[in-house]
């Protein structure tokens, strides 16, 4: 695996049984000096692989998948959890909502929608027809409150490689095939415990990926 310079992280999904997970941590970028160990960082990975399986985004230069890339969507899509995954998507990623085109013209007129100030909004051609939305941001606050409901614990095992020589190592290659020193790097294991165990049935054990989501 060749890993891209704008990576923070390799992620792989070593083990899932019932309300238990275990995800492999590989740090790939120097400016990461620990393996973060809070429930929103676990959220984010977790975001990040479902969001990946739904839009397709599972590239063999950068990522292992077990399954296609039609199953994996087919599994995104119908998981248990879809609609929790969304609205925590929408929190952390923000979103748009699709308007009508009087609707925009109202907001270009008058900066409202349904007696609300819209500050954000735009337009686009999908499929050749013209698209309009109000964008809006994403809640960190009410993600982080959010993800409690979802997470019981995390905790990290197996820390290695958390050396100045390690990060030397990082600094040097520069991402540059990263992937022939994964067992020099630092890294780690983080074991999570969730509440509703079907938050983590559209997992699949090996998946592997980089990522650059911030811890």
């Amino acid at each position: 695996m060749e890993i891209l310079s704008t990576s923070l992280f390799i992620f792989r999904i070593e083990a899932v049984e019932g309300s238990s997970l275990k995800i492999k941590v590989f740090i790939v970028h120097p400016d990461v000096k620990n393996l973060p160990e809070h429930p929103k960082f676990v959220m984010s990975i977790l975001l990040d692989c479902w969001r990946r399986m739904r839009k397709g985004h599972f590239f063999p230069e950068e990522s292992h998948l077990p399954i296609s890339l039609d199953e994996a969507r087919e599994i995104a899509v119908n998981t248990p959890c879809i609609q929790d995954l969304h609205r925590l998507e929408h929190l952390s990623f923000g979103y748009r909502e699709w308007i009508s085109e009087s609707d925009y013209q109202i907001i270009l007129k008058t900066g409202m929608h349904l007696g609300n100030p819209t500050p954000s909004y735009g337009s686009e051609r999908v499929d050749g027809k013209m698209q309009y939305y109000i964008a809006h941001p994403e809640n960190p606050k009410a993600f982080h409150a959010s993800v409690s409901t979802f997470i019981d614990r995390v905790s990290t095992q197996n820390l290695q490689n958390f050396s100045q020589s390690a990060y030397d190592l990082l600094i040097e290659n520069d991402g540059d095939n990263m992937g022939r020193f994964k067992e020099q790097i630092p890294q780690g294991i983080l074991h999570v415990r969730v509440k509703k165990p079907e938050l983590l049935e559209f997992l699949k054990q090996s998946t592997e990926w980089e990522s650059n989501i911030l811890p």
